[in-house]
Parts: structure tokens; C-alpha cells; sequence
């Protein structure tokens, strides 16, 4: 997958490889925020072979970790859409029989009322899923690396192809966490950008990248 941002050579996207575009400017860091976020038109995607691609499909701004990090709410509905259709017979089966064990206690409780009242199992697990209320655990919520990592993950289980971007992430990760979100990308094949504010001299941080550079004067620079 291929970025162009107005006036500059294309960036390449690889899969499991992270490609980062970094700057000094800030025009230059709003144009490509607001542009992978199809909030203007000076950023656009296309496939390898120059097909040119929708930016809401190509990319998923999924911004600064640290803050937006309700991933359990933004996947939820293809979270229970994969584990129902992963469910093995059996599972299915005795998911539906306590279903009904618990609908029958709940009739039984109904009955002490004086309303005609009833309730019943459609045999609709995806329904009991969407009330399980399905989360990440609480101990990632403050942990940026754990965050990323699980949205890595979440990206290849819900068969996203879109290319995840972040941005300030070398804000609050480790050079140790960076290589090993690398190594992570790297074994399950996601298309990651990192779209950073930061200068030219912090480009050994993100060392086995495809990195670009853009500087104050909008000259750009690539590695």
C-alpha cells in the first residue's frame, strides 16, 4: 500500500513492517492527521498497483493510545461476530442449554408476580455475546504498549485489512517496547503508521523502520 501526501513521493506501507512519517512542522503534522482521517484531501491511499483507495478503508486512526483506548468498545460487534462463528458445536450446544437453565429460573421468579408475564430464549448466542459484555482486562487500560499490542491483535482476529495509525507513540514507549511492538508487527503481518511530531535527530528510535522526514522548510528527507 502506497500514502501520498500533496507535493511529496509516495510512502510505502508494508505489512509487518512499521512506516513512519515524522515532523518538525506543524502544518505539515495537521495536513497528515486530518488527511488519514479523510478530513481533507491533500492525503490518499492507493494499493501497490496504484488503485486508488477510499481513506476511511484504507486507514484506521486510531490516534494517540494512551487516550483512545476503548478498543473493546470499537471491535465489539466484530469480536462477536468472530467468536460465534468460531464456536465449536459442542460449546454452542451447552451455551444454549445453560441459556435455557437461566431463562427457566428467570420464568420461575416471574411467577410470584401477579402479571402475566413470560420470557424466552430465542437460541440466539450472538444476542447472550453482545450482553456479556466482552473487554480487554482492566490491568492494559494505562499501559500504552499493552494497548498497541492488543490492537495489533484485534486487528488481524477481526480480518481488518486497514492500515492502523497512531500518533505521539514515541511519547510514552520505551526504545525496548518500540523494538518489540516491531517484533510483534512483525510475526502477525499489520500494516502500521506512526505519524510522530519530533526532529530529525530522534530518527535512530525508530531504526528498521520505513521512516520519512519532513522539516520545517517542508523539505523532505528519506531513509
Amino acid at each position: 500500500m502506497k500514502l501520498s501526501y500533496q507535493g511529496y513521493d509516495e510512502v510505502q506501507i508494508d505489512e509487518g513492517k512499521i512506516t513512519v512519517i515524522a515532523t518538525n512542522n506543524p502544518t505539515v503534522y495537521k495536513d497528515l492527521i486530518l488527511g488519514v482521517k479523510d478530513y481533507n484531501d491533500k492525503v490518499k491511499a492507493y494499493s501497490d498497483d496504484f488503485s486508488l483507495i477510499n481513506n476511511n478503508l484504507a486507514f484506521d486512526f486510531d490516534g494517540d493510545a494512551l487516550i483512545n483506548h476503548d478498543l473493546d468498545k470499537r471491535y465489539k460487534l466484530e469480536l462477536v461476530n468472530k467468536i460465534t462463528e468460531g464456536l465449536a458445536p459442542h460449546v454452542r450446544t451447552s451455551i444454549e442449554k445453560k441459556a435455557r437453565e437461566l431463562f427457566t429460573l428467570l420464568q420461575e421468579s416471574l411467577f410470584m408476580t401477579d402479571i402475566p408475564l413470560e420470557v424466552s430464549f430465542d437460541g440466539d448466542v450472538k444476542r447472550l455475546l453482545k450482553y456479556a459484555n466482552i473487554h480487554l482486562h482492566p490491568s492494559i487500560s494505562n499501559d500504552a504498549y499493552g494497548i498497541i499490542e492488543s490492537d495489533l491483535k484485534l486487528h488481524i482476529e477481526c480480518d481488518d485489512k486497514s492500515c492502523i495509525v497512531f500518533n505521539n507513540l514515541a511519547s510514552y514507549m520505551t526504545q525496548e517496547q518500540f523494538r518489540e511492538l516491531q517484533y510483534v508487527n512483525n510475526e502477525i503481518g499489520t500494516k502500521v503508521l506512526l505519524i510522530e511530531f519530533s526532529d530529525l535527530d530522534k530518527k535512530d528510535y525508530y531504526k528498521n523502520c520505513n521512516y520519512y522526514y519532513i522539516d520545517a522548510d517542508f523539505v523532505g528527507w528519506y531513509f
